[in-house]
């Protein structure tokens, strides 16, 4: 997963608290590396319904 992934504080502190309200127990490397991995999952779903709402035209636009 890339190193340099920045995520908002108001999304990290949203994925931490999903974490803390399913009950898990994890250290906090684990903590971070799950906030990560949640992270790239909301970003990819909404990237995918990001485009298929759009034009074909929009979506070169989003792209670049």
């Amino acid at each position: 997963m890339d190193q340099t992934l920045q995520i908002p504080d108001e999304i990290k502190t949203y994925l931490e608290g999903l974490i803390s309200d399913s009950g898990m127990v994890l250290d906090d490397q684990m903590k971070e590396e799950m906030i990560k991995e949640l992270f790239a999952r909301l970003d990819s779903y909404m990237t995918s319904i990001i485009v298929e709402k759009l034009s074909s035209e929009d979506v070169e636009v989003f792209i670049k």
